[in-house]
């Protein structure tokens, strides 16, 4: 689930294993409905820079897809990237230039990255921003203009799951510059990153769920302070936050101000049921 650039709306999928659809949050009206999408439905909602149109993968003849559709329900679902294998997208860039996407899940999954053209569609093939297995849950950073500088993720490649920070050059042909920095953000594990939209912090989840900050310098050249504690939310069941599963399961709004965390649904108890016997009976009084 994500807020929209403006932070008046929130896209989230919710429903079944078998079934899993999108819905829409006006959070001034606190008015939910369904974001209309031919079956199956969606996940993985990314939203465009200017808020106009939601990117989800869809599984339809066989295969995970990228698909899009005005954010206001209006029009149809478009084929946006037939792929190869199951696709699904995980951030967009704030200039519209660059779509980062992933392809596997968990520890097999691979990050790479779509050039975008001016009216939002692709422009090429997507170029491969870390290998498999060693990058998961990628994230631009928002920077004000211009196209991102980095991209947060986390990784398992010295066997225990963190969070890093890597430089991104468009202009290199893969992306990164050859000796450029990158930098390990966590300490003692970390998963879920998350950028403050000032692009002077990073958050992550660390291993008992709570939510972790680390402070940048104003042009990102490293981290500038150990992790510290900031709250830990409830309703981010540990087991998913350690295995790594509530990656798009919290969010930050535009403002950097509020953050949406889901919550487990309890059943209540069954409300009583009372059996009114010969009612007709009542009606003559």
């Amino acid at each position: 689930m994500s807020f929209s650039p403006d932070g008046s709306r929130i896209i989230a999928a919710r429903g079944t294993d078998e079934q899993t659809l999108l819905w829409t949050f006006d959070l001034a009206r606190r008015f939910g409905s369904r974001f209309l999408t031919d079956q199956p439905g969606g996940i993985f909602p990314v939203w465009s820079p200017d808020g106009s149109r939601i990117v989800f993968t869809s599984k339809r003849s066989g295969r995970w897809n990228l698909f899009q559709r005005l954010s206001n329900g209006g029009g149809g679902d478009e084929l946006l990237f037939p792929a190869d294998e199951d696709i699904y997208p995980l951030s967009w860039s704030r200039n519209g230039g660059f779509l980062l996407v992933g392809s596997g899940f968990g520890s097999a999954s691979t990050a790479a990255v779509i050039t975008m053209d001016a009216q939002g569609k692709p422009s090429g093939e997507p170029i491969v921003f870390v290998r498999r297995g060693l990058g998961i849950d990628p994230q631009f950073s928002p920077d004000p203009s211009g196209p991102p500088r980095w991209v947060v993720y986390q990784s398992t490649r010295d066997g225990k799951t963190e969070v890093y920070l890597r430089e991104f050059d468009p202009k290199s042909d893969t992306l990164t510059s050859a000796n450029g920095p990158e930098w390990q953000v966590s300490k003692g594990g970390g998963t879920s990153p998350h950028w403050n939209p000032n692009v002077k912090e990073l958050l992550y989840l660390a291993p008992d769920r709570s939510i972790m900050s680390v402070e940048l310098t104003g042009n990102v050249n490293s981290p500038t302070s150990s992790p510290k504690k900031l709250f830990t939310p409830a309703g981010i069941e540990i087991e998913r936050a350690q295995a790594g599963l509530a990656a798009l399961s919290w969010a930050i709004s535009p403002d950097g101000k509020r953050f949406l965390f889901p919550i487990p649904v309890t059943p209540t108890a069954a409300l009583p049921v009372v059996v009114v016997l010969n009612w007709t009976s009542l009606l003559k009084n």
